[in-house]
């Protein structure tokens, strides 16, 4: 999915059922999950539960491209690396 450049766009949080993964392919993803305000970059990668409010977009003036994996077993994805973001990665959105 490509995020179109939003700089200027005012979030609205969302809530709804299910679970949702993120992987950042390019570019920069702003990520408002409740009151945590992230900054995704290439190679990040995202779990949460959709009943957390959230919002995505595009961090900057650039566009973003993430894959994206939503349904009510996304929680249940196997991969070799935690599909949790890593403290060490994440930082705030300085914006």
């Amino acid at each position: 999915m490509i995020l179109p450049a939003a700089p200027a766009v005012i979030p609205t949080l969302r809530v709804h059922e299910g679970h949702e993964w993120i992987y950042v392919l390019t570019g920069q993803v702003r990520l408002l999950l409740d009151k945590q305000d992230l900054l995704l970059r290439v190679g990040d990668a995202i779990e949460f539960d959709t009943a957390v409010p959230h919002w995505f977009g595009s961090a900057n003036d650039q566009p973003a491209e993430v894959l994206g994996l939503f349904g009510s077993q996304a929680s249940a994805c196997s991969t070799s690396t935690p599909l949790c973001l890593s403290s060490d990665h994440a930082s705030p959105h300085q914006g």
